[in-house]
């Protein structure tokens, strides 16, 4: 077998390590707001799957796409700096609400998802089959 490249080691080390920072920061903010040790009793259900078992996929993305998005707030500017048009009055308000009505359903299908979690740490003695 070939040597390895240099670059992929060093890629594969730097992104263990900055795997480790993100899971740590994550698990550990989630433990703390829900009291729940969910590095210690993982769901069997859900463990292995990508990310669940490391949300350092999703936390990489979603800063890429805030960096792509700002990008582009700053270099894209309106053609016309003169003529200010504005967005209808209830888009705004629509905006948000759509926002918000997604934010309650995530935040209640995680406090959902710990909460089963626990109840079945608690009653099962082994993960389930």
């Amino acid at each position: 077998m070939a040597d390895s490249n240099p670059w992929v080691d060093q890629a594969q080390k730097l992104w263990a390590l900055w795997d480790l920072r993100v899971s740590n920061a994550v698990f550990g903010a989630f433990e703390g707001a829900f009291g729940v040790e969910i590095r210690a009793n993982p769901c069997p259900h859900t463990y292995d799957l990508p990310a669940v078992k490391t949300p350092t996929i999703l936390v990489t993305w979603a800063l890429i796409y805030l960096v792509i998005v700002g990008l582009g707030l700053v270099t894209i500017t309106p053609a016309d700096k003169t003529k200010k048009v504005r967005a209808p009055a209830p888009l705004p308000a629509r905006v948000l609400l759509s926002l918000s009505l997604s934010l309650s359903l995530s935040l209640s299908e995680t406090h959902l998802v710990l909460t089963l979690s626990r109840s079945q740490s608690r009653s099962l003695a082994r993960p389930c089959e």
